[in-house]
């Protein structure tokens, strides 16, 4: 507008932000269309109060160490992963307390509290199991 009607602009600039695919489905699930490399970061971001995610390349599913505890986050996008006996073999970092992310856990609850393990379940579509 011009002349008496005219407002005077309150500077700044516009940005545009394009999204990519949610994390997660409505449903909390993951979302399979997403790099899991991405939820990977999600999880070490929430985990740690906003540390950033380095990927260990020698450790699979390890994402890192923070305040004493070991986070892994045993996921696989075509089949079920158990937190047991065998997975544990894979654990290589010594830590006074461990976080564990799979889709079950076949330890018993002595066992968990004997290592310092807390289990966390990975939300998962049960129909593409």
């Amino acid at each position: 507008m011009t002349g008496k009607n005219a407002v005077e602009g309150t500077g700044g600039n516009f940005s545009y932000y394009e999204l990519g695919n949610p994390l997660f489905m409505q449903d909390g699930t993951i979302n399979d269309e997403v790099d899991i490399t991405e939820v990977r970061k999600y999880v070490w971001y929430t985990e740690t109060n906003g540390i950033e995610y380095k990927e260990d390349i020698q450790e699979k599913y390890f994402l890192g160490s923070y305040n004493d505890t070991a986070y892994y986050f045993y996921y696989e996008k075509d089949r079920v992963t158990i937190l047991d006996y065998e997975f544990l073999t894979s654990v290589h970092k010594k830590e006074q307390a461990y976080v564990i992310y799979a889709d079950s856990c076949a330890l018993s609850d002595s066992d968990l509290q004997k290592w310092n393990i807390t289990f966390k379940k990975i939300p998962r579509d049960i129909e593409h199991i």
